[in-house]
């Protein structure tokens, strides 16, 4: 999905985001009912590519939608404060939500409950989302779209396998360089194109490069603990996945709560504030934490996992209030990029 995504940008800003929202979402929907009926992991495997595909054509038409619907500053702010915070939200709670749906049904009903809320979703996108004009002339390079693909496969790939030791150092070696030169080429033929699919010198701008530096760490931080904790409670602690998702209730409350509030200190405050105080929370929580017996610490670990679900889930709102309130389009899958490179 990560490679996935600018592509699906450029293609938003040629054929219209309320078309490429409708076809995300009904790709998203057929591909989560296929998935619910696989019968062999090759049939599962590729319905889980056309997921990613389909969800990957959702992000960047839902942040070109919103800054297409608001057009007054301190409700665009708000409204990209909501997003992030249901991404948060949906991220945290999907540990919560699966283990009840593991301990009370089989396992595709993990992927059958998206059916129906891509139902009502795409009902009320066509309803109330207004129609953005295509632009033909938009270029679509897929050549350039495949480099960006496999070079980051290639990197997770690499660091994946490089932390299991199954591999031999020269074959990671081989596979980290190769995918490293890779995105270095597909940088430099954006920056020689004249029309390139992402504009590589917004980079440049220091809020920009700031805000995607922060976005990547607040999301590896926040994904990174969700499955870290989930598989100590369970495998450590002995929880069921019910009993785990249940003690990170914490977590998932406070980053989803988390958007709206950011949003409206981001318009008050500035990003530059939000941000760092985010960041600095998010760093004292993981601290406290580390220092947390969460077999007779209930509490103070609550504490500071709500602490953290906050902090960490309001730098990513910042970051989206900050910059996608001036970029849409192309620069609308810049981030969701990064917060998928970090998972």
């Amino acid at each position: 999905m990560a490679g996935m995504v600018l592509p699906m940008g450029a293609l938003g800003d040629r054929i219209g985001f309320k078309r490429l929202l409708m076809l995300g979402g009904t790709l998203f929907g057929l591909a989560s009912l296929a998935a619910a009926f696989s019968h062999t992991a090759s049939w599962l495997i590729a319905t889980r590519v056309l997921l990613a595909i389909g969800a990957a054509m959702i992000v960047p038409a839902t942040l070109a939608g919103i800054r297409a619907t608001f057009c007054e500053e301190k409700h665009r702010n708000m409204a990209l404060g909501v997003w992030a915070a249901v991404g948060s939200g949906g991220a945290a709670f999907g540990p919560l939500i699966g283990g009840i749906l593991l301990e009370h049904f089989y396992w595709g009903s993990v992927f059958l409950i998206n059916v129906p809320i891509v139902l009502v979703v795409m009902g009320l996108t066509a309803r109330y989302v207004p129609r953005q004009a295509g632009r033909r002339d938009q270029p679509l390079n897929l050549g350039h779209a495949v480099m960006l693909i496999v070079a980051i496969l290639l990197l997770v790939y690499s660091a994946k396998t490089a932390l299991k030791g199954h591999l031999s150092l020269w074959v990671i070696s081989f596979t980290l360089l190769t995918g490293a030169l890779l995105l270095g080429l597909f940088i430099r033929t954006q920056l020689a194109a004249s029309r390139p699919m992402i504009d590589m010198r917004l980079f440049t701008h220091r809020i920009i490069l700031s805000g995607v530096v922060m976005a990547m760490t607040a999301m590896i931080t926040l994904v990174g603990f969700e499955l870290l904790m989930a598989q100590e409670l369970q495998f450590v602690h002995g929880l069921s996945p019910y009993e785990a998702g249940v003690f990170m209730l914490p977590v998932m409350v406070a980053s989803g709560f988390s958007g709206p509030i950011a949003g409206a200190l981001v318009s008050r405050l500035g990003l530059r504030l939000v941000a760092t105080g985010g960041m600095a929370l998010s760093a004292l929580s993981f601290y406290g934490l580390a220092m947390t017996d969460f077999s007779t610490q209930q509490w103070q670990a609550w504490g500071l996992m709500a602490l953290l679900g906050f902090s960490a889930a309001s730098g990513i709102a910042g970051f989206h209030v900050g910059n996608y309130g001036r970029c849409a389009g192309r620069k609308s899958g810049g981030g969701r990029r990064d917060r998928n490179d970090g998972l």
